[in-house]
């Protein structure tokens, strides 16, 4: 399957859903409706995206006019969070070990648990070993790099 910009940004933001309603910042129709996507593993549309997350879609936009791109183009979403977004994390309010939390980082499988039948990959990022949940991307083996977003893992790099 080719993966479109909107796969991607739920991809990669896949995570943040959650908080968002837990916060308050969306509605549990959102939200729901956003799990029926993830449940079929099909990209939610434009509409859908920017209402619920509204801080990284004008930020992709303002990231692709920087470098003269289409927004919804699924590489630069890529190159966006990977590359820029812990940028955008650091100017925002909020404590340092949330601020952290949201962060996107890339580390080795060092080994894997099983938690209920989902792995929990032992991740090393930065020099430190950090859980991280594979229930997003169950098929990591050891020794492969992942892309990871508020403690889950998104996709191997």
């Amino acid at each position: 399957m080719k993966e479109t910009g909107e796969y991607v940004l739920a991809k990669f933001a896949r995570p943040c859903a959650e908080i968002l309603y837990r916060q308050g910042e969306i509605s549990w129709e959102q939200y729901r409706e956003m799990q029926k996507y993830y449940n079929k593993k099909i990209a939610p549309p434009r509409e859908l995206l920017t209402a619920v997350f509204k801080n990284a879609v004008p930020e992709i936009q303002e990231f692709a006019e920087r470098i003269k791109a289409d927004p919804w183009n699924p590489e630069l979403i890529r190159n966006f969070f990977i590359n820029e977004h812990n940028k955008k994390v650091e100017t925002r309010k909020g404590m340092p070990a949330q601020k952290e939390l949201c962060k996107v980082h890339i580390g080795r499988v060092k080994s894997i648990e099983n938690n209920n039948g989902f792995p929990v990959y032992i991740v090393l990022i930065a020099g430190m070993e950090k859980k991280i949940s594979g229930i997003y991307l169950p098929n990591a083996k050891k020794n492969d790099y992942l892309i990871t977003h508020i403690n889950f893992a998104i996709e191997k790099q």
